[in-house]
């Protein structure tokens, strides 16, 4: 009796386990070179949760000189949608600019350290030599984009 009911708990456990693992949603990447730069596509597919994460395949090597946040057209995310792209220390290397997404059109950012000299802000990119963990909030349920880093 009681081995059946130590079973019928893994069960349970394995079933809920699955579950959630199901509803996160999907993220993967191709590369593409163009020249100097690396062109990497991050695709992500949300869950019934309208959340999606996960790690590049491969470290990402250079400076990131554009973002370009794409929502699907067919399972179009929910308006104001979120993208966070963190390196391992765990810092947002959008730095806040992927909040408020638009679900219709694509999203051009420039990411990096702003830098003043008192009259003009530039923007120095960020260096980068590691894994990136993307993850897509408020999407709506099952709904998928593209996030494109230009890198040199």
């Amino acid at each position: 009796m009681k081995r059946a009911a130590i079973i019928c708990l893994c069960v349970a456990a394995l079933l809920i386990c699955g579950i959630v693992a199901f509803g996160e949603g999907t993220v993967s990447d191709s590369w593409a070179r163009l020249g100097p730069i690396n062109k990497i596509t991050i695709s992500w597919t949300a869950g019934t949760n309208g959340f999606a994460s996960g790690d590049t395949a491969s470290h990402v090597r250079g400076e990131i000189l554009r973002v370009v946040c794409d929502p699907d057209d067919t399972s179009v995310p929910t308006n104001n949608y979120d993208v966070t792209l963190t390196d391992a220390s765990g810092i947002d290397l959008l730095a806040g600019k992927g909040a408020n997404l638009s679900s219709t059109t694509a999203s051009s950012i420039v990411p990096g350290e702003e830098i003043t000299d008192g009259t003009t802000t530039s923007v120095v990119p960020f260096a980068i030599n590691e894994k990136l963990s993307l993850v897509a909030t408020n999407t709506g349920n099952e709904t998928a984009g593209v996030v494109i880093l230009y890198v040199r």
